[in-house]
């Protein structure tokens, strides 16, 4: 096993980005004709501010590893929190095994703690990233639909047909930002970088459009998947999804639905051929209190929830008393006893499933009320994925 290399960890700048892109796309496509600049253009040029985002270990005269950490705010029922995405985890092949990317990794949890992140959310496999921190954990429902049971569904289809949406069409863009802006959990996507966000991930927007009227967006992938669906409502978000296996020629697709949306939900687990619900990624949240607070009040706000108290010890962090009492949810720090405890890891999964917390653990009573508040609906839309 290869020893540790001497390395010095800096951000990057507009001057390195080549050296890095070369880097990368030798890490993760080495013999491919795939490069970051077209799969990621909301995070992949040549400015200050965006390669800004990206640490780097350099030693032997040049970058060897990169960790990225790309700042967004997700907005919860109007409420932001603050999200360090992780992504461009990478070292290159033949400095692999020397502690650069343990190095990078560390450095940005801490520059995401100190920075006021609420919480970080990365792709990729569990127990890599489970040493820093993160836990797969959230809710993602993941409908699979084909024409067959398109043609078994009951009502009129609606009159949509779909043109692309191109970079100059400001109108539709703003549209599309401002459907997408009224989703319940969304990610504050700026106008200027709108369609960037758009095509990520090799997709192709297209406007959904009634007599001229756009009435939603959707965003295509290859191989067939919807990358994104949003409406003005959700009885038009069906009929996007039908006429679009009617049109485009394909013979069926997939769609992930966030867990607060209740109409979606219904309708799509209504028609579809089977649903999958798993996690929307590895999580780390930093700031407890305000994570969990937002999101029981999300789930609140549509449906009623049982009263009680749970207070939950978390390892390195304190005591969590959560509490739900005449329709209201509250989440604060405390001393005192707690109900249950828990390391870090294992309270991403109790508090955010997508199991109910008794499928993860043996619950002590007092600690009862989380099962029927549990998963609370910690979701990341896969299109904005880093």
């Amino acid at each position: 096993m290869m020893t540790e290399t001497s390395s010095q960890i800096r951000q990057l700048g507009a001057a390195d980005f080549e050296e890095a892109i070369e880097v990368m796309n030798h890490a993760f496509f080495a013999g491919t004709s795939k490069d970051f600049r077209h799969l990621l253009p909301k995070l992949y040029r040549a400015t200050d501010e965006l390669m800004s985002c990206h640490y780097a270990a350099v030693c032997d005269g040049g970058i060897k590893a990169i960790v990225g950490l790309y700042p967004a705010d997700l907005s919860i029922d109007g409420v932001p929190l603050r999200v360090a995405g992780i992504g461009a985890v990478c070292t290159h092949p033949q400095y692999r095994g020397r502690g650069l990317m343990q190095k990078l990794m560390q450095r940005c949890v801490e520059e995401a703690r100190t920075q006021g992140y609420h919480l970080s959310w990365l792709g990729g496999q569990r127990q890599r990233y489970a040493y820093f921190g993160y836990e797969r954990c959230g809710t993602a429902i993941q409908f699979n639909l084909n024409r067959s049971n398109i043609a078994h569904t009951r009502g009129i289809p609606a009159d949509i047909h779909f043109e692309v949406m191109e970079q100059h069409q400001r109108d539709r863009l703003q549209r599309a930002l401002a459907l997408h802006a009224a989703q319940a959990i969304h990610t504050m996507r700026p106008e200027a970088e709108l369609y960037a966000h758009l095509t990520c991930w090799n997709s192709q927007p297209h406007a959904a459009l009634v007599d001229n009227e756009m009435v939603g967006y959707l965003i295509a992938r290859p191989g067939g998947a919807i990358g994104e669906l949003v409406a003005d409502n959700e009885d038009t978000a069906l009929q996007i999804a039908r006429t679009w296996l009617e049109q485009s020629g394909t013979g069926e697709t997939s769609l992930v639905v966030g867990p607060l949306e209740a109409r979606r939900l219904s309708l799509f687990g209504t028609i579809s051929e089977s649903a999958t619900v798993a996690e929307s990624g590895n999580w780390q949240v930093f700031d407890w209190v305000s994570v969990v607070g937002t999101l029981l009040k999300a789930r609140l706000s549509r449906s009623s929830l049982m009263d009680g108290m749970v207070r939950m010890s978390i390892e390195d962090y304190g005591v969590l008393e959560i509490e739900v009492s005449h329709g209201q949810g509250s989440c604060r720090l405390v001393d005192g006893p707690a109900t249950i405890e828990s390391d870090a890891l294992l309270a991403h999964r109790l508090l955010f499933g997508p199991l109910r917390p008794s499928q993860i653990i043996e619950l002590p009573a007092a600690a009862a009320a989380l099962d029927a508040w549990c998963p609370l609906p910690l979701y990341w839309a896969p299109q904005d994925n880093v």
